[in-house]
């Protein structure tokens, strides 16, 4: 795909995930604002006039990111290591997760909805902190934290003009998510912040006739079926029914290729 700035400009192509989130551990996304009472309990937002439990999507987007991170400085150290040297000068230079999740100087292809809790449950448990000089029990400094453990919520995953070795990616990320490989908001180390990740529709609506022309030679609408009046979308029935199709250019990537 071309990548000068115009043409990101331009919607070419997108990639929409719906996804249905449910806790499988105790979920804590701390309020931003402390309590009197000594209680850390999760960030709410009003919603026709009544507070919600949600999850917001910069947390989500922020738990995926750190999970690439950590396995993209792994496979590419030498593209992480020269994008940070050139300090983003041109999109076409940044490392592999800046083009993807964002930079100060470029906006992200991806992006991540809010996902509000539809009857959502809490359990009140109490903790007592640690003094980090001695280990120990710290004296007096009681806290209670208000998780939780039970609800459902969706939230919509958008990849927006896409490359295919991104598209791969997420479909790895999903994967990842769903083995509780990734976890969201506090307390991970305790067991908290895993979810059951259950992708309910996988489009990818395609605006541009000679992209879809040129995708469509590579294969990657074998398995879908396709509507749509004013422009495609592709349907796919699962994750694994996409990722085989592009899986071809994640490999390329990895083998020092140049995937589009």
């Amino acid at each position: 795909m071309n990548r000068t700035r115009g043409t990101w400009r331009m919607m070419m192509a997108e990639l929409v995930v719906t996804i249905q989130l449910q806790p499988s551990s105790p979920l804590l996304v701390q309020a931003p604002e402390e309590r009197d009472d000594n209680e850390v309990v999760p960030v709410t937002c009003k919603v026709n006039g009544q507070e919600v439990y949600y999850l917001p999507g910069g947390s989500m987007k922020g738990a995926l990111r750190a999970h690439t991170e950590k396995v993209f400085y792994h496979l590419f150290p030498k593209k992480q290591k020269q994008a940070a040297k050139e300090n983003g000068c041109s999109y076409e230079k940044l490392d592999y997760v800046s083009q993807l999740f964002g930079h100060v100087q470029f906006r992200g292809r991806l992006t991540v909805d809010d996902a509000y809790f539809q009857n959502p449950t809490d359990e009140k448990r109490c903790h007592v902190a640690i003094d980090r000089f001695r280990g120990g029990s710290e004296t007096g400094a009681l806290f209670v934290t208000k998780p939780l453990v039970s609800g459902t919520a969706l939230t919509t995953i958008r990849l927006k003009n896409p490359e295919l070795w991104q598209i791969a990616w997420l479909c790895l990320l999903l994967r990842d998510w769903q083995a509780g490989d990734i976890t969201i908001g506090a307390k991970a180390a305790s067991g908290y912040g895993r979810l059951e990740v259950l992708v309910s529709s996988l489009d990818l609506h395609m605006y541009s006739k000679e992209l879809e022309e040129q995708w469509k030679g590579l294969g990657v609408f074998e398995h879908a079926t396709l509507s749509g009046d004013l422009y495609s979308i592709y349907h796919f029935s699962d994750v694994q029914s996409l990722a085989v199709r592009v899986m071809p250019m994640w490999q390329r990537l990895l083998n020092g290729g140049e995937a589009s």
